[in-house]
This record gives structure tokens, C-alpha cells and sequence, in this order.
């Protein structure tokens, strides 16, 4: 038999390419924490510009600031709401209208904002590799219906007992206004009262 005495001249060692299973948990592991970094950043930077049209032309530089200027606000809202009718049965409230046409709604909310190594990727089939994603307004306000945002701007700028409400805007026909918002800072249900109520 021709093989039982054949030692080939050079000894090959293939690699797999193919991962393990630990391999690929950590890498999608990385992935979701690369992506749960950006997807926070996203919204806080929403967020800011959001709470920043609640105060108009007084535009803020600081979080500091802002938040000055918002609880001034709601301490003038909380005196007065119970003048106007249709306050007195929801409570204190403060309105704003958030417009995200195609110029500021298509905006990449990370760009600048990470490391190339930490920007998250997705699979291009066209291009037949990973490319980064880019988080926009919409996209942020869209997902899910939106309620991950909300529960950000409540769990990391509202004090304790407010929650802000976003809504489709209408027209006077009751007609969805494209990709407008009416937004509300309110109390959250079974609270009444917050640190912004009353001054220091």
C-alpha cells in the first residue's frame, strides 16, 4: 500500500477560523454594551435639546442652567395652574413642541461623541462589512413607541415625581402633524409633589 510508508516533505497546521461558542457570546456581549453606551448617549443628547425648547430663547449652556431655568418654570406653572380650567383636573404642566423634520430629525445624536472601536456596527450586505449605525431623533423617539426615552428623561433629569408625556401633534382637523410632538412635563401618577415645587 502506496501510504503506509509516505511522510509528507512539509507538515501543515490548519487553523479554524470558525469561533467558539464562548467566542461569539463575548462578542456579541461587547457589541450589546457598545450599543447600550451609544443608544444612552443618544438620548441624553436628545433629551438636552427637548428640555432646552421648554425654556425657548433662553437657551442653555449647562445642565445646571437648564435645570434652573425649567424649575423657575414649573414653580410659576404650579402657582398659577389652578386658574385655568382645564389644568385644575390634570395639574401643573408644562408644554413644549418638539419638531423633528428631515434636517434635525435625520441628525446623528453620537456623531463625535466615541472612539471608532466604541461607535456600534451593523452588517452591510451590500458592502459585506460591519458599518457604523448612526442614532438619530427619529429613530430615538420611535423606538419602541418611545417609552425607553421617556423613562430616561424621568429616571435622569426629571426630579421624583414628574415624568414628561409625548404625544403625536394635531392639526385643528385632528390630523397627525409628520414627525411633530407635543411633549408635557406633569406629575407622575400618585404624586404630588417634587423638589422643583417650592424655592430653597
Amino acid at each position: 500500500m502506496p501510504f503506509t510508508k509516505s511522510v509528507p516533505k512539509t507538515q501543515f497546521s490548519f487553523n479554524s477560523t470558525k469561533s467558539s461558542p464562548e467566542d461569539i457570546e463575548e462578542k456579541k456581549k461587547q457589541r450589546g454594551q457598545i450599543m447600550s453606551r451609544a443608544s444612552y448617549k443618544a438620548r441624553d443628547n436628545l433629551t438636552w435639546e427637548l428640555l432646552q425648547t421648554f425654556v425657548g430663547s433662553k437657551r442653555c449652556k449647562t445642565s445646571e442652567a437648564l435645570e434652573q431655568q425649567l424649575e423657575c418654570l414649573w414653580q410659576e406653572e404650579v402657582q398659577t395652574y389652578q386658574h385655568d380650567i382645564k389644568k385644575q383636573k390634570h395639574g401643573p404642566q408644562l408644554h413644549s413642541r418638539l419638531f423633528l423634520d428631515n434636517e434635525n430629525g435625520d441628525l446623528n445624536l453620537i456623531e463625535g461623541e466615541f472612539q471608532e472601536s466604541e461607535i456600534p456596527t451593523k452588517w452591510n450586505p451590500k458592502t459585506k462589512k460591519q458599518e457604523p449605525i448612526q442614532l438619530t431623533p427619529k429613530m430615538v423617539i420611535g423606538f419602541e413607541k418611545g417609552q425607553p426615552f421617556r423613562d430616561h428623561i424621568r429616571d435622569n433629569w426629571l426630579p421624583e415625581g414628574l415624568i414628561m408625556k409625548i404625544f403625536w401633534a394635531k392639526n385643528k382637523h385632528g390630523d397627525r402633524l409628520n414627525w411633530t410632538y407635543d411633549c408635557i412635563i406633569t406629575r407622575a401618577p400618585g404624586s404630588n409633589s417634587c423638589d422643583w415645587d417650592e424655592e430653597e
